[in-house]
């Protein structure tokens, strides 16, 4: 709970042998409120080539959203850059955002940050960086089909497509009555290209495109109780491997709303 949760950082373990081993957890960042640390974690370029150096992203309780770089010392020991602001506060603020997902058109270079908005008075939010995340531009809502919370995207250069895996929460109410300002009817994955991503780079809402289509992953009844457990869901990671992709989830995905699940989904986009 809030009223007794402690600011402590976060730990930290790498692996280097792909999984094998790891090395000693390490706290960092002690005492900041580090919640989802790290949402993202996005290598980044120096002059167009990649470099040993990541980009992670963590928020806070008042939706102060930070980077922080990791690298490595000539021992192989990880540091982390002190953290500093990803957006001006008034702007994370304002919609809450958080979560926030980053991923790289490997044509343009241009990174595409994808953002929770919590406060539930907009919908999830798009910006881009052409500076490797120093500077962002062209912030703005996202339609019904990217509305949502824990966005994790991945390219398949088979298909030549990009799957973004979220739990739909969309800003409106049950009813009038209604103590919740969202409602949720799963766990999706938004299928589409670089291109759609990128309409929403310029000033003209006509450019803005929809993607291809929705893959219903876990399919929950925002009518059921208690929805504050049936809306609890879909957050995964999404790894793609010559074509395939997998995603892990977890939600109350029977028509009563009670039992919990974890779901694994394997697919193809061809």
């Amino acid at each position: 709970p809030a009223t007794t949760y402690k600011a402590d950082g976060f730990n930290f373990s790498f692996s280097d042998d792909r999984g094998e081993t790891w090395s000693e957890f390490e706290k960092f960042h002690s005492p900041y409120d580090a919640i989802v640390a790290m949402s993202s974690l996005t290598q980044v370029k120096e002059n167009g080539v990649f470099v040993d150096k990541w980009m992670g992203l963590f928020h806070d309780h008042e939706f102060n959203v930070y980077k922080t770089y990791l690298t490595f010392d000539e021992n192989d020991h990880a540091q982390w850059s002190d953290p500093e602001p990803l957006l001006p506060a008034d702007v994370t603020q304002r919609d809450g955002t958080c979560e926030e997902e980053i991923i790289r058109d490997p044509e343009s270079d241009t990174l595409i940050l994808l953002s929770r908005a919590e406060k539930r008075v907009s919908n999830s939010l798009i910006a881009f960086s052409e500076d490797e995340g120093e500077s962002w531009y062209g912030l703005k809502e996202l339609p019904y089909e990217l509305c949502g919370d824990r966005h994790k995207a991945e390219y398949d250069p088979v298909s030549d497509k990009v799957l973004i895996s979220f739990r739909q929460m969309i800003p409106v109410k049950r009813s009038a009555v209604s103590i919740y300002t969202a409602i949720s009817g799963g766990w999706y994955a938004w299928v589409g290209t670089f291109d759609d991503l990128l309409s929403y780079a310029d000033e003209d809402p006509l450019n803005d495109s929809k993607g291809e289509y929705l893959i219903e992953l876990g399919k929950t009844d925002y009518f059921a109780k208690p929805y504050d457990v049936v809306r609890d869901n879909g957050y995964s990671g999404v790894v793609c491997v010559n074509g395939t992709f997998n995603v892990v989830g977890y939600g109350s995905f029977d028509k009563a709303g009670i039992t919990r699940y974890i779901i694994s989904r394997t697919f193809s986009l061809t």
